[in-house]
């Protein structure tokens, strides 16, 4: 809207004044919409279902706690030491296992290195002066369970020995041998050592057999 007015002094015309008025209209719009919220939607998931341990050292591992690894596989290496628990409560809760202290012995600290196996899986062990392992629930299945160190000289102290024990029985899994070393000792609580369709194969070097 525009609004015309004049100016003047006395009775003389000295101008005109134009006032605009704008006027500001604002609208706000709502809309709606409805969208099909049923529709399959896709789930992928990626990664895998088990877990995987691994502990690579060149002087010793001592495991000083609990260590849990129960369906995946579980690697503990020592290149150039031992690989020891510090307290007979320490177990290693594990499947499928491969255990090595290349440079000295596989054992605990006053006591047995103690495993706790997954029911089927399989266990490997290699170190050169001594292995000294018990399953403290159920079977011990063996792939391999090694030491290299050789003395047949009775004189000296068994180096090399192997001693297995285990709640239910000790078992061969493959074609072996399952247990190599200078002296082996074996102890199955509440089974047996091997069986018809799991035959334990030893090779015992010099030393003797318990």
């Amino acid at each position: 809207r525009r609004v015309v007015s004049t100016v003047t002094e006395g009775t003389r015309l000295i101008g005109e004044v134009k006032e605009t008025e704008i006027e500001e209209v604002t609208t706000t719009h709502l809309y709606q919409h409805r969208l099909k919220a049923d529709n399959p939607i896709a789930i992928t998931f990626d990664g895998t279902d088990a877990g995987g341990l691994s502990v690579d050292s060149v002087g010793d591992v001592q495991l000083a706690g609990a260590v849990r690894n129960q369906l995946g596989s579980t690697t503990i290496t020592s290149t150039s030491g031992s690989l020891v628990t510090t307290d007979p409560s320490v177990i290693v809760d594990v499947g499928n296992a491969t255990f090595s202290g290349l440079g000295g012995r596989i054992g605990g600290m006053g006591s047995e290195f103690r495993v706790d196996q997954t029911p089927g899986s399989t266990l490997t062990a290699t170190a050169l002066t001594g292995i000294d392992l018990r399953e403290v629930s159920g079977d011990m299945n063996v792939l391999s369970a090694r030491a290299t160190a050789r003395d047949a000289n009775p004189a000296n102290a068994v180096t090399g020995a192997v001693r297995l024990v285990a709640d239910g029985s000790i078992l061969g899994s493959g074609t072996g041998p399952h247990v190599e070393g200078s002296a082996i000792e074996l102890v199955s609580v509440n089974g047996t050592i091997g069986t018809g369709a799991a035959p334990l194969v030893l090779r015992e070097e010099a030393r003797g057999l318990t």
